[in-house]
């Protein structure tokens, strides 16, 4: 029922039949109405102004088919093992995991296309660029790991850029690695190239993040340190 799926909406944004009434310009009574499918039909601009309101795919509004939100950017190309993952999650907390790494892959993959399709291949070359420098990030962030220290919201870049600046290159964080000061520079580079909020996100659950480069790169589950 239309009713059904207009509550689903608006419990999906956590807003009350109140607030909810006032974004697309009806009446509480009118949508109590319509939510407890006491009225025949919703009449189509109502609808039009919830689809337009919250990015509501039409088809699922009036018959249930497809997803709920419909693209705002035609040319994103979303996973259906993503949208599959979403669709049965038990909670709001597996769904906010699964926003968490697929967002923290996306960003990692943007710091280093260098690597055709990085996520999910191996590059066949022994210990190549864009490897060092992924190996070399993941040095830094199981250096952040080990640090106490509290982020302010408002420096999430300038910290990441800090720590990779002042990673040890003679210390014995580096032993058997052998980066270099041009490994450096050119992660601070990358770094530089992102926003403070993809900055956010990576450091936001730095575990999640060292897990999300060890399983896309096999090379990384070899070191144990």
């Amino acid at each position: 029922m239309i009713g059904e799926r207009i509550k689903i909406i608006r419990e999906a944004h956590k807003l009350s039949q109140k607030d909810f009434a006032s974004k697309v310009n009806i009446s509480l009574r009118t949508l109590q109405t319509y939510e407890q499918g006491k009225v025949e039909a919703v009449p189509f601009p109502v609808l039009k102004d919830i689809a337009e309101n919250f990015h509501i795919n039409l088809d699922w509004m009036f018959f249930g088919d497809g997803l709920m939100y419909k693209m705002i950017n035609e040319q994103l190309q979303v996973s259906p093992y993503f949208t599959e993952a979403l669709s049965i999650a038990e909670n709001e907390q597996e769904i906010e995991n699964c926003l968490k790494q697929f967002t923290k892959g996306k960003i990692i993959a943007k710091m280093f296309p260098e690597s055709e399709n990085f996520i999910g291949q191996m590059i066949s070359i022994i210990f190549p660029k864009t490897e060092r420098l992924i190996l070399f990030l993941y040095r830094v962030l199981k250096y952040i790991e080990q640090d106490s220290l509290e982020i302010k919201n408002e420096q999430y870049k300038e910290f990441l850029i800090s720590k990779i600046e002042n990673f040890d290159l003679l210390g014995i964080q580096n032993i058997g690695h052998a980066f270099t000061k041009w490994d450096k520079n050119k992660l601070i580079s990358l770094a530089e190239s992102l926003t403070k909020n993809e900055c956010k996100i990576i450091l936001d659950d730095i575990a999640k993040s060292i897990d999300i480069l060890k399983s896309n790169l096999d090379f990384l589950n070899k070191i144990t340190y």
